[in-house]
């Protein structure tokens, strides 16, 4: 099925059949970019009370690609979070096609709700991960947000980045003392990612492992895992400070936290 079926479409959406509705926009979306005709129709959509119809609709709009942009940007203000994650989403999913609503992404950084500034992460991510203001936002995210899976979120992101991150490492270092382990070993990862992504070694990796130095009295599984110590073992003039303690980080990545 292709954009001859576009005009059946459009009049479906336009019944008040709700089920039928969602079952247009399901096939608008297979159709993609050769269903741009329907792109009026779906905006009008977009003010239908029913959540999944939205939402459907949203995603359809992703498929059509920068002729969407526009409609499913609208949306990162609507009153409803999950409309407005499903924005978020949907223009993370698009790609370079959503970099002209950067400003507002960066802007939903700093929203209310938790489950959209998680999007809105991930979302900055995809679209333009080399731009300066992406790695700042990002960067100060992993530690001032105060949702802990916010932060998560932006630390993985920072290492999915790899060497493009690398300002962002002494940022990942405060993030070895995240008060949440996952974060710890997140943040760990992360840098082992960002070092091994440029193929050298930073000068800040040794700041992270004079951090690891510093807390040996604690339970050093709340801070990485094994492989994630070896890498940081081998790197820095204090690699040989902290090989010998790598026996006992064994011992402690067996403690759950």
């Amino acid at each position: 099925m292709g954009a001859e079926a576009v005009p059946a479409l459009i009049a479906a959406l336009k019944t008040e059949n709700i089920d039928l509705k969602k079952a247009a926009v399901l096939v608008i979306a297979q159709i993609g970019p050769a269903a741009k005709d329907a792109l009026q129709s779906l905006i009008d959509t977009l003010n239908e009370d029913n959540v999944m119809l939205r939402n459907y609709t949203l995603r359809a709009l992703e498929k059509l690609g920068v002729d969407g942009v526009e409609a499913v940007a609208s949306k990162l203000k609507d009153p409803d979070p999950e409309i407005r994650r499903m924005a978020v989403s949907a223009l993370g999913s698009m790609g370079v096609a959503g970099k002209s609503k950067l400003p507002l992404l960066l802007t939903a950084l700093k929203e209310e709700n938790v489950r959209v500034r998680r999007y809105v992460v991930a979302a900055l991510r995809h679209i333009a991960p080399e731009d300066p203001a992406v790695l700042a936002a990002i960067q100060e995210t992993v530690t001032s947000d105060d949702d802990y899976y916010v932060r998560l979120s932006a630390i993985k992101a920072l290492g999915l980045m790899g060497a493009a991150a690398k300002d962002a490492i002494p940022s990942l270092i405060k993030g070895l003392r995240d008060p949440e382990w996952e974060n710890r070993l997140a943040a760990a990862n992360s840098l082992e990612d960002i070092g091994l992504a440029a193929k050298r070694v930073f000068p800040e990796m040794t700041a992270a492992v004079n951090e690891l130095r510093a807390v040996q009295s604690c339970p050093l599984a709340e801070y990485g895992s094994l492989d994630v110590f070896a890498y940081l073992a081998e790197v820095g003039k204090v690699a040989e400070g902290i090989r010998p303690a790598l026996p006992r980080m064994r011992r402690g990545l067996t403690r759950r936290q």
